[in-house]
């Protein structure tokens, strides 16, 4: 559950990063000489032995998207994040030995659930891939 200091970490973050990592999910709000972890709930789709994502904001403070998402998080809401491999397959990216991942964020306020498209990947299966075998 978020709170007041968790919030503000977010919302004043120069940089944002997502992880998945063997069960375990956080994001890490840095902020110049700051860095603040918030454990998440690990909603990831991952397969085939991949068990690791990393998505990330690298200029949260000028993202129009990130802008928005923390103006609407409130102290007391729950995170999420959910890493998707191959989400979208349409043959055109399985045709060039391509994979695209996409990472969302989910906010939990009572009844509601609010999901967010953070970072989405199209690259080979390599180390540049948001979704990896670690």
């Amino acid at each position: 559950m978020l709170s007041k200091e968790d919030v503000k970490a977010l919302r004043m973050a120069k940089k944002i990063c997502l992880y998945c990592k063997h069960g375990e999910a956080e994001i890490v709000a840095e902020n110049g000489n700051t860095t603040t972890s918030i454990k998440c709930r690990n909603l990831s789709h991952f397969k085939n032995g991949y068990n690791y994502g990393f998505g990330w904001i690298p200029s949260a403070q000028v993202s129009r998207h990130w802008k928005t998402i923390v103006s609407l998080i409130k102290p007391g809401d729950v995170l999420g994040i959910e890493f998707d491999q191959d989400a979208f397959r349409n043959g055109y990216c399985e045709k060039a030995d391509l994979h695209h991942d996409i990472c969302n964020l989910i906010v939990y306020r009572k009844n509601k659930e609010l999901v967010f498209l953070v970072d989405t990947s199209v690259c080979p299966d390599n180390q540049a891939r948001m979704i990896q075998k670690i």
